[in-house]
């Protein structure tokens, strides 16, 4: 049996050297180098992610935040001699590999990058460029991040030919698509199971009670709910703000209790379902931050629980 599996094996490593030999210029080495996959995948219920590490110069990212779209950026080693909120351009590539129509490159078109407050720079917009290869680049006007995702799907590496990332590192700088349809899957499952909101819908939410009532509604535990279901799925929440509120019917005194006891039913229905106590500092005004006039309409908003959350 041992003898069967070495002649096996013999012969299939004699398969693969001969279809090394056959790819012109190509040699044992370069298909290792070539093979070798610098993507992995990190994923959470808020946040997914696929990064890519170029030697020498940083991290290339595709990452999608909860109830936002597709981003790209380059997180490099040295910074740029750049201000946050400057813009650098670059013309960008898609190269075939070596063994589809000899590894032929062709312009994706010049790309603006804006750097932002972390010195990451960020994909801002696209310029098709129309000078060359014009039937091949009309699939890609238009393209944003999302399409670039896709050249990489397809099997093309994205070519930065003239970027400038001040570092040692030889130009020009490749995004593989080596093992990139591997971590996409990763990221495509991650995806279907990320929380449908993000930090910007839900940073202020108000919670509206009856008149001289601190109940929590089915609505307003519907709200909590997506608050404590985002809060847990993201760690990066440093503070949850709660201030009770009341309209001007009734005395002040009874107004700032019941303003409380609208607060601490909030902060009861959050404890409980899970969120730590130390997070929440909660306070109650009263009748004395009205948000609209003392008619009725105006009232109902008035009766309120205003939650905000902080990074």
């Amino acid at each position: 049996m041992k003898q069967m599996l070495k002649k096996f094996f013999n012969k299939l490593n004699k398969i693969s050297m001969l279809s090394i030999a056959l790819i012109p210029g190509c040699t044992f080495a370069d298909i290792v180098e070539n093979y070798e996959n610098k993507w992995t995948t990190h994923a959470s219920a808020s946040q997914c992610e696929i990064v890519y590490d170029i030697e020498g110069v940083g991290k290339a990212l595709f990452i999608k935040k909860s109830g936002l779209a597709l981003s790209f950026s380059l997180r490099l080693l040295s910074k740029l001699e750049l201000g946050a909120g400057q813009k650098q351009e670059w013309i960008l590539s898609a190269k075939n590999p070596d063994w589809v129509d000899s590894g032929s490159t062709s312009i994706l078109g010049r790309f603006s990058f804006i750097i932002n407050d972390d010195q990451e720079v960020v994909l801002s917009s696209f310029v098709p460029d129309k000078s060359k290869n014009k039937e091949k680049n009309n699939i890609f006007l238009n393209l944003n991040t999302a399409q670039l995702f896709q050249v990489l799907a397809s099997g093309k590496s994205i070519i930065f030919p003239d970027a400038n990332f001040n570092t040692n590192a030889a130009l020009p700088q490749i995004v593989s698509a080596v093992g990139f349809r591997e971590a996409q899957e990763k990221y495509q499952l991650c995806v279907t199971q990320m929380i449908p909101y993000d930090f910007e819908s839900l940073k202020v939410m108000r919670l509206y009670f009856a008149s001289g009532s601190a109940m929590l509604s089915v609505e307003n535990k519907e709200k909590l709910d997506v608050i404590i279901r985002y809060i847990s799925n993201d760690n990066s929440i440093s503070k949850i703000e709660l201030g009770g509120h009341a309209d001007r019917v009734g005395g002040y005194s009874d107004n700032r209790l019941l303003a409380n006891r609208r607060l601490w039913n909030v902060k009861d229905y959050l404890v409980f379902r899970g969120v730590t106590p130390s997070l929440i500092e909660a306070r109650g005004y009263g009748d004395a931050k009205p948000i609209a006039p003392q008619n009725k309409a105006g009232r109902a908003k008035n009766r309120r629980v205003e939650i905000k959350l902080f990074y």
